[in-house]
């Protein structure tokens, strides 16, 4: 399908995203609660630790003296995720009865990764942060877990495009490559 054919949909897509990106940090602590729950379940799991929520600071963890609250909770990840997602569905699909089912597909996708790569982000940053008071007391820690997050999210965002390109270009050429069973059936007696 020609570009502009899809041009709609890449629209769809940029005002969705504009809509998640700018809506979304604006929530409160308990309106990012389908974001942070998870991932503090999820870093609570692996570290050992348990928190302690407010609705005014989000969630304490005591034992490293963390807050996570709506500004950790990945809404700029998962905005980019979502639009990196949606723009690959839309480059591939060739059919545009998908196009409308690539929409929830890629913000589901898009939660499931940030889910992941925040919460094994806040889990690394916690580590570093943590062998970082041993070795260097005097840097700043706001620099550590900066440059986390930043190394973090771009690593993920590679990983999770190469991911998604190599399994819809399996797909596309999978399925432009098979014949229907009737037809392979007319074809061998």
């Amino acid at each position: 399908m020609k570009i502009s054919k899809k041009i709609f949909y890449y629209f769809s897509a940029l005002i969705i995203f504009g809509i998640i990106r700018f809506s979304l940090p604006k929530a409160s602590n308990n309106g990012i609660l389908f974001l942070s729950a998870p991932q503090n379940f999820i870093i609570q799991t692996f570290t050992g630790s348990a928190s302690q929520y407010s609705e005014e600071k989000g969630f304490y963890y005591p034992q490293y003296h963390i807050y996570f609250d709506k500004s950790c909770a990945g809404t700029g990840f998962l905005s980019i995720a979502f639009l990196m997602l949606i723009f690959l569905f839309i480059k591939h699909l060739q059919k545009q009865k998908y196009f409308m089912i690539s929409f929830p597909v890629a913000l589901i996708l898009a939660y499931l990764f940030t889910l992941f790569s925040n919460s094994f982000r806040v889990i690394v940053s916690v580590v570093l942060q943590e062998n970082a008071s041993r070795y260097l007391s005097d840097r700043p820690h706001y620099l550590i877990h900066g440059t986390t997050g930043i190394l973090m999210d771009l690593t993920f965002f590679i990983l999770i495009y190469l991911f998604m390109e190599r399994t819809l270009l399996y797909l596309t050429n999978h399925s432009n490559h098979e014949k229907p069973i009737t037809a392979q059936m007319a074809t061998h007696p």
